[in-house]
């Protein structure tokens, strides 16, 4: 799933610790993603599209963030 959306066999990283860092990223990007609940399986939202929205539009990863997962805490 995360070579799909986040292409990590394109991964031009060569260090071993950049890589390990990178990989950690991507995967709790990936499931802050899963997280959000706004866009479920009926609204047809891709993960490549839920990606491109929060490149462009921070404040959903922030809501997310300092929102979100604290009610859930």
């Amino acid at each position: 799933m995360l070579d799909v959306h986040f292409r990590e066999d394109a991964c031009k990283i060569k260090a071993e610790k950049a890589m390990q860092n990178l990989s950690l990223i991507r995967k709790i990007c990936y499931n802050l993603m899963k997280l959000d609940k706004r866009f479920d399986k009926k609204k047809k939202m891709t993960y490549k599209k839920m990606s491109m929205l929060y490149t462009y539009h921070l404040e959903y990863v922030q809501e997310l963030i300092f929102e979100k997962i604290v009610e859930n805490i």
